[in-house]
């Protein structure tokens, strides 16, 4: 087995007569799905998403590697009293498809970025953590919401992680701001309640008036190769 630790699936198999213009894998136990367009190359097809931190090791006889990664998504920050509301998340960075050349049987260690926590009432949100895998690269996470405060709206939104990825939204008075994306995953939706949770490490959306802020999702990194 490549990797060891939580992932989707192990690895199957694809047709090479058989061209899938895109795939949809699901996350265990979470209900979320990621479409992945194919890489169009014939053979067989692996694929590991992985979502907590693990190792990979490179199957024998593949010496490329495609990798889609994201860090994980700030907090939004908290609303404040009746009026005021939070800022959203911002989205941790991210990279789509990127390819790696590798040696078979190397062994990685892939740390997954956690969530940042969504601010309770008049805090602010927490960043989100950074993802990585072995020397290959590393994705900062988003930054946290600021909360709304006497007289305002949150006005300073979660700062991006990097590349790949968006700020949040400022909070306008009792409007809270919704959580930055990026390339992989949505930022919380904004809403009269607390702050809507991100998505493959989109940032949360900040707090309704006198509500807590959503959190930030966690980082991923699916690994993709071809025979």
């Amino acid at each position: 087995m490549p990797c060891s630790g939580h992932l989707l699936t192990p690895s199957h198999s694809l047709s090479a007569q058989v061209f899938l213009p895109a795939k949809a894998e699901s996350m265990p136990n979470s209900g979320r799905t990621v479409i992945l367009l194919n890489l169009g190359l014939g053979g067989s097809h692996g694929i590991q998403t992985i979502i907590t931190s693990a190792s990979f090791t490179v199957p024998d006889n593949i010496y490329d590697i495609y990798i889609s990664a994201s860090g994980a998504g700030g907090g939004g920050g908290g609303g404040y009293s009746s009026s005021y509301s939070g800022s959203g998340g911002g989205g941790g960075a991210s990279i789509y498809r990127q390819h790696f050349s590798v040696t078979p049987g190397t062994v990685l260690s892939v740390v997954i970025g956690s969530g940042g926590a969504g601010g309770s009432v008049g805090i602010a949100g927490y960043s989100g953590g950074a993802t990585s895998v072995g020397s290959l690269f590393s994705l900062a996470g988003g930054g946290g919401g600021n909360p709304g405060i006497s007289g305002a709206g949150g006005n300073s939104a979660g700062l991006p992680g990097g590349v790949g990825s968006v700020a949040g939204e400022d909070a306008f008075n009792n409007v809270p701001g919704s959580g930055g994306g990026n390339l992989l995953g949505v930022g919380g939706v904004k809403r009269a309640a607390a702050g809507g949770a991100g998505i493959y490490g989109g940032g949360g959306a900040g707090g309704y008036s006198g509500n807590a802020g959503g959190a930030g999702d966690d980082g991923v990194v699916i690994i993709e190769w071809e025979r």
